[in-house]
């Protein structure tokens, strides 16, 4: 587990941001996610063919495939109504995420009963994928934490609570799952996602 703030991450690692996003944007950024805006059906990698269950998305910028995509940052920098989306874009830009350009940027939404699935966000080590927590309140017995497991998927290498405020970063190739919310939980756990691909000759 990682919790500093140096752009250096190691594939595996997985680093907590505490702290960066100002109480203000956070707020701004909570009620932007209360709009209805939201779509359902949106299912992880590894479950589009196969798994019964989908949760809430919104899409703002980019393409579906890492692989093949270019920046989105002025796709997403275009249009005024995401400007809560953007100002968090340029906070984590001048920061951990300092060398990197966005190629997706969306936001997920569980409540109660839409499980998540073991799956990895792209093969490529390059690519990285950043959560950022929404939700202005979270309890530790809504459960909803997202684990993290080893390449060959025997064990959980990392647990993280998903805070309200805090932001995750790791290598996109690293197999991950967002677990389910428990049965006292009403509240949408929302995680607002930067995909990113480091430049190259960035140190970042």
């Amino acid at each position: 587990m990682n919790t500093g703030s140096g752009n250096e991450l190691a594939f595996g690692d997985v680093r907590i941001i505490d702290g960066v996003m100002p109480n203000a944007l956070h707020q701004e950024l909570a009620i932007f996610f209360q709009e209805p805006i939201w779509f359902y059906g949106w299912k992880s990698n590894a479950q589009k063919a196969q798994a019964p269950n989908s949760h809430w998305n919104v899409f703002f910028a980019g393409t579906h495939k890492h692989e093949t995509a270019g920046s989105c940052e002025a796709e997403l920098m275009d249009n005024e109504f995401f400007k809560p989306v953007q100002d968090l874009w340029l906070l984590l830009k001048a920061g951990s995420l300092a060398g990197h350009e966005p190629v997706r940027v969306y936001a997920n939404a569980h409540t109660y009963g839409t499980d998540g699935y073991v799956h990895t966000d792209s093969e490529d080590r390059n690519y990285y994928s950043t959560i950022c927590y929404m939700h202005l309140v979270w309890r530790p017995d809504w459960a909803g934490e997202l684990v993290f497991f080893n390449q060959d998927r025997s064990d959980i290498t990392h647990a993280v609570y998903p805070r309200p405020g805090r932001i995750v970063s790791f290598h996109g190739a690293v197999p991950h799952c967002a677990r389910p919310l428990s049965r006292d939980c009403s509240a949408l756990r929302i995680s607002l996602v930067y995909k990113t691909r480091k430049i190259s000759g960035a140190d970042a």
